[in-house]
């Protein structure tokens, strides 16, 4: 398989530490090129650091969130040029990762089988709506991982959601015009997706939290947390399959099984 990669980054200094580093070029081993698209000014140290893991690093003024800069980059591809691979992952700087290696979360996915997209965790249900006046905000993929495959990826569809994307001017509206609604918009339109690791995963959070504060010097060492148990293992991903209509397109969408 033929993979991309738009990865969206931001540091209000310009600064590319370890950790923002480290998403391309592990996940370098996986793609076939990654664009990264900086919504902040780098310096040539910044962007030398973020080309060890990428092909090209595209600059922008920071409208738009992180919708502008994956819209931008998707521009910069070209549509002719998505037509020529076969997914195309939209990824930012918002998560740390891999806590295991890349292998397991692709190989996972591999073996749902056929999707059209997919992500790597999902929000679930709100009602009412966090963010907005209405009365529900859908079950979706987070927005720090959506991949997206052909023949999605080059159909009509896709581009009618980037081109008719409104301005996104606030957080609330890169919730409202993208995160909450990319999932549920095209499974409406018959699309299928499967979630790699579904909500009802026990995480041991409020553990994990104090992991993260200990290690970033917020804790003494005498309140340190011992290492977490290893949890259970999860199910297969979540596989929401929809219904197809015969040649000629996606039909309504069924129940997902």
């Amino acid at each position: 398989m033929k993979r991309a990669g738009i990865f969206l980054f931001f540091d209000p200094q310009g600064l590319v530490d370890d950790s923002h580093r480290g998403v391309p070029d592990l996940a370098a081993q996986y793609l076939d090129e990654i664009l990264v698209v900086s919504n902040s000014p780098l310096d040539d140290t910044a962007r030398e650091r973020l080309l060890t893991g990428a092909t090209e690093v595209f600059e922008r003024e920071n409208t738009g969130f992180d919708v502008g800069g994956y819209r931008d980059g998707i521009a910069r591809f070209g549509w002719d040029r998505l037509g020529q691979i076969d997914e195309l992952i939209l990824f930012n700087y918002t998560f740390f990762a891999p806590v295991n290696p890349w292998k397991n979360l692709f190989d996972r996915v591999d073996a749902a089988g056929a999707v059209d997209f997919w992500g790597i965790t999902e929000h679930d249900e709100v009602r009412p709506h966090p963010f907005l006046a209405a009365t529900r905000m859908p079950r979706h993929i987070q927005s720090h991982w959506i991949a997206v495959r052909n023949p999605l990826l080059s159909s009509p569809d896709f581009r009618k959601y980037w081109d008719e994307m409104p301005p996104i001017r606030s957080y609330n509206d890169s919730i409202q015009w993208h995160e909450s609604r990319f999932t549920e918009y095209f499974g409406n339109l018959g699309y299928t997706h499967v979630v790699a690791y579904p909500r009802g995963l026990p995480l041991a959070q409020p553990r994990l939290r104090q992991r993260v504060d200990a290690a970033r010097g917020r804790l003494p060492d005498s309140q340190a947390p011992q290492p977490l148990p290893r949890p259970a293992l999860p199910g297969p991903p979540r596989d929401h399959r929809r219904g197809h209509a015969g040649a000629g397109g996606k039909g309504p969408a069924t129940t997902p099984t």
